[in-house]
Order: C-alpha cells, then sequence, then structure tokens
C-alpha cells in the first residue's frame, strides 16, 4: 500500500514538473534563488506536510484515521503510518494542484 503511495506521489511530482516545464519563467539571479526554495516551502517533496489553517481539521482526521486503522506499536511502525499519513496529504495535493492547472488552462483556451 505504502509503494502505491509512493509511486502516486512520484508521479504526480513529474506531471508538476511537466506542466511547469511550458510556463514563462524568470531567468534573473534573483529569480531562479527564489523559485529554488520553492520546494523547500511549498512543494510535493517538501520536508513536512503543508496543512493552511483551513485544513488544520481534515488533516488532524485524517491522521487519527490512519492511526485508528493502523494502530502502529512499534517505533517502525509508528515511522510507516507517518510516512503514510505523508504520502496520502501529498497526493491530495497533488489532485488539487492538478485541479488547479486544468482550470487554468482551460480558462487560458481562447
Amino acid at each position: 500500500m505504502a509503494a502505491h503511495f509512493i509511486r502516486s506521489v512520484i508521479a504526480c511530482g513529474l506531471l508538476y514538473r511537466d506542466k511547469l516545464a511550458g510556463m514563462p519563467r524568470d531567468q534573473t539571479a534573483g529569480g531562479k534563488a527564489t523559485v529554488s526554495q520553492n520546494a523547500v516551502s511549498l512543494g510535493l517533496f517538501s520536508s513536512r506536510d503543508l496543512v493552511r489553517p483551513e485544513e488544520q481539521s481534515e488533516y488532524l482526521e485524517l491522521r487519527d484515521s490512519l492511526e485508528s486503522d493502523l494502530r502502529p506499536a512499534t517505533a517502525m511502525e509508528r515511522t510507516h503510518a507517518m510516512e503514510i499519513l505523508h504520502a496520502a496529504w501529498r497526493l491530495r495535493r497533488c489532485a488539487l494542484v492538478e485541479a488547479n492547472f486544468e482550470d487554468s488552462s482551460v480558462n487560458r483556451r481562447p
């Protein structure tokens, strides 16, 4: 199950990268420096889950549900449960990003 999540997250990241490839870029040094930090703070591969204030209850509900379903008892099981939480949340965000790309591409068509 976790492997499926990981493959989905990687596929979503590749889709995101490919969609961005066609967008205009700021090629100045300042622009490059700013963009280089996007993945750290905003991206699908950031070191922590991006949870907006309005998403907090949904995130906590997902975390509690996974905790209840998986019932991790050891440190290794807790680590796996947290990785599943991170992957599930990123998949959710990936779907939102994908929907935003679809919406923006529909709006740009003449």
